[in-house]
């Protein structure tokens, strides 16, 4: 008896169905994107934004892989793109540019690695659900192969460097929101497409902008400066059980404007019993819930490292604000705070709820 060939197709499909789509660990295949995009970036939905496997939240301006939320599995997708800088797509031709995810999990954390390659641009992340990420971003051109990687520890500042024929360029930041006023050409070009590409549906930079905004239009509180920390922090080792508890509730109350302070300090140079009531009270301030723009806003309120990274594109009014925020020029605060460095003097380092449906 003879089939058909569709009922033939048919039936291949039926045992064969991997064949025709995209490895997945469940669901429905993701469906490749059909809007042209540049060869340069990432494709538009691309596998970190379709995927089920993997969930990222921002937490305190960082990173992270969702620890509970993730499935093991690997999922693939091959995209036909056009250049968007083509005069007539017609006439240009296409470039292949392929996403490979994978999600593995030791001993309950899970573990991820991606990887976009086009004609020319690699993009590749590693990130692991304790906390450290791999970021690298190369992109070839007329004007040569530019580097950039990023690399985000736990306790740590997040260290960006871009490497090319110039002389390498190496960034130190507290927060992701720090990373972007250190450097903003280079973060719009090769590092915002990728961070709202694990965010969506949020977008970086209407988050960050809004944060920023917001922190401006806040009353103000008296700032905690480096002459007040260190006293707080002596008082910790007092003698007096009193004393130690008092510095504690002080430090408590600073909240989360608190634990940029904390990412700063030498903790080699803290006794035991400072760094066990610090630890605690830096576990205690982390938020498990994702980061909005309030939380933002609270975070950098007081922190000079990213205001003076900021400084230079605030406008008259603001920065009286921030004058105002950190001490008058000559006073204790605005020597151990905001510094007026004239433009191009910037220093290149920087010291660090919302739910989303996917």
């Amino acid at each position: 008896m003879k089939w058909p060939p569709l009922l033939l197709f048919i039936g291949w499909l039926a045992v064969f169905p991997s064949e025709m789509r995209a490895k997945e660990p469940d669901g429905p295949p993701a469906a490749p994107s059909s809007k042209p995009s540049a060869p340069d970036s990432l494709p538009r939905p691309s596998l970190l934004r379709q995927n089920q496997a993997a969930h990222f939240h921002l937490i305190l301006g960082r990173l992270q892989l969702d620890p509970v939320r993730y499935r093991k599995g690997s999922q693939s997708l091959v995209h036909v793109t056009v250049p968007a800088n083509a005069a007539d797509p017609r006439t240009q031709r296409s470039e292949p540019v392929t996403e490979t995810l994978h999600v593995d999990c030791n001993r309950g954390i899970p573990s991820m690695q991606y990887l976009m390659t086009s004609p020319s641009a690699r993009v590749s992340i590693d990130a692991d659900g304790r906390g450290p990420w791999r970021i690298e971003s190369k992109r070839t051109n007329i004007a040569g192969t530019l580097r950039v990687i990023v690399q985000q520890t736990p306790g740590s500042p997040i260290v960006l460097k871009c490497i090319s024929d110039a002389p390498e360029l190496s960034i130190q930041a507290a927060t992701w929101l720090h990373l972007r006023e250190a450097d903003r050409a280079i973060f719009v070009e090769h590092l915002e497409p990728i961070v709202d590409e694990l965010l969506w549906p949020y977008q970086f930079n209407e988050l960050a902008s809004s944060a920023h905004a917001h922190s401006l239009g806040q009353p103000d509180s008296p700032s905690l400066n480096d002459e007040l920390m260190k006293s707080w922090l002596d008082e910790l080792r007092s003698p007096s059980r009193a004393d130690r508890t008092s510095a504690e509730r002080k430090l408590r109350a600073v909240g989360i404007a608190l634990l940029p302070s904390l990412a700063k300090l030498d903790w080699s140079s803290l006794d035991a019993e400072q760094q066990r009531r610090l630890r605690e009270i830096q576990s205690s301030l982390t938020p498990l819930a994702e980061d909005d723009s309030i939380r933002l806003a609270n975070l950098i309120h007081n922190d000079s490292d990213y205001w003076r990274l900021a400084n230079n594109r605030l406008d008259g009014r603001e920065q009286q604000i921030i004058a105002m925020r950190f001490g008058r020029p000559g006073s204790e605060q605005h020597r151990s705070g905001l510094s007026s460095d004239p433009p191009g003097q910037t220093p290149r380092v920087a010291a660090g709820p919302m739910s989303r449906g996917r």
